[in-house]
């Protein structure tokens, strides 16, 4: 292969990162239904994780909705509860 210069392409495996059968509560989307017109009518949060050359840090985040501008974010060493509660 190296002689006729074939390249040998690698596929990535699937990792899912999210357990959805669990024994916690759910909560339902309040927002389907809803159509987001204007400005401060709904807010929406995510937490995501950064990758540093040494460690990980995560960062939570609270967007508007309509303009989908940033309104908040926090950024910590460790996910816990103080990430979305400062």
């Amino acid at each position: 292969m190296r002689r006729e210069a074939l390249l040998c392409q690698l596929t990535r495996r699937f990792v899912a990162t999210t357990d959805s059968r669990h024994d916690c509560r759910t909560y339902p989307n309040l927002l389907r239904e809803t159509v987001v017109d204007r400005r401060d009518q709904a807010w929406v949060a995510d937490i995501t994780y950064i990758r540093l050359p040494t460690a990980f840090v995560y960062l939570a985040c609270l967007l508007d909705a309509h303009s989908r501008r940033c309104v908040g974010w926090y950024l910590a060493r460790h996910i816990d509860t103080r990430l979305t509660w400062s």
